[in-house]
């Protein structure tokens, strides 16, 4: 288990004045760490908190998994998040990191 610290404040980008939301739209390209980005930047979407909540949620199946988003075996139109949707409920076992499985295994196992 290797530590990674990430910054997803894409939405920083956003900002509130007298209740009215207003967006920063001069970025050029995309902004953000590759794969790690919704796909919806890469269409010209706009920049918006829940992306950063996307940016999050792979960030925890990258924890969950195991498997980094640029990782060989996505590819071809799969990546981590469609990985575990497709696992999802049936093959969960399957997709979690084994070490994450031995740590449960043995808390169990001494309780």
């Amino acid at each position: 288990m290797v530590a990674h610290v990430s910054d997803f404040g894409l939405a920083k980008l956003i900002w509130t004045t007298n209740g009215i939301s207003h967006n920063q739209s001069s970025t050029i390209g995309i902004r953000g760490t590759v794969r790690y980005t919704p796909p919806e930047y890469g269409t010209g979407g706009e920049v918006s908190t829940q992306g950063d909540g996307y940016s999050f949620g792979i960030l925890l199946l990258e924890l969950l998994t195991g498997r980094r988003p640029i990782d060989e075996m996505f590819a071809g139109g799969i990546n981590l998040h469609k990985y575990v949707k497709i696992a999802l409920p049936d093959k969960l076992s399957q997709i979690v990191d084994p070490v994450l499985l031995r740590e449960l295994e043995q808390k169990s196992s001494t309780c």
